[in-house]
């Protein structure tokens, strides 16, 4: 699959169009354990929609997940309890027409539409 294709492909993930918060977890590749992580949301009524790992640094992951609530607070403490460094987090609400209008831009910037 070439680069514009799964740039597509992604573009039009569900992920991108539901509401919820947006974290970024720095964790050790060897203690790298999704399934941990949907423990942990789903301990707190959570699910993952949304899920992107790639490698920061030698032996250390940035795990990119997206939960379907704005009401994180609980779920952020017992991922830091539960030793998960957390880089980023973002509950800011966007609405679709803001969204469209960004990713019409983006794709019109790739030239890929």
């Amino acid at each position: 699959m070439e680069t514009k294709e799964l740039l597509k492909v992604i573009s039009k993930s569900e992920t991108l169009k539901w509401e919820g918060a947006v974290f970024a977890l720095k964790v050790n590749s060897v203690d790298y354990l999704p399934s941990l992580i949907c423990n942990i949301a789903e301990e707190h009524g959570l699910k993952l929609i949304g899920l992107f790992v790639n490698e920061k640094e030698t032996n250390k992951l940035m795990v990119h997940i997206k939960v379907n609530s704005l009401e994180v607070i609980p779920f952020a403490d017992s991922l830091s309890a539960r030793g998960f460094e957390i880089e980023y987090c973002s509950v800011e609400y966007k609405n679709e027409d803001e969204i469209r209008t960004k990713y019409k831009i983006l794709m019109d910037y790739l030239d890929l539409e």
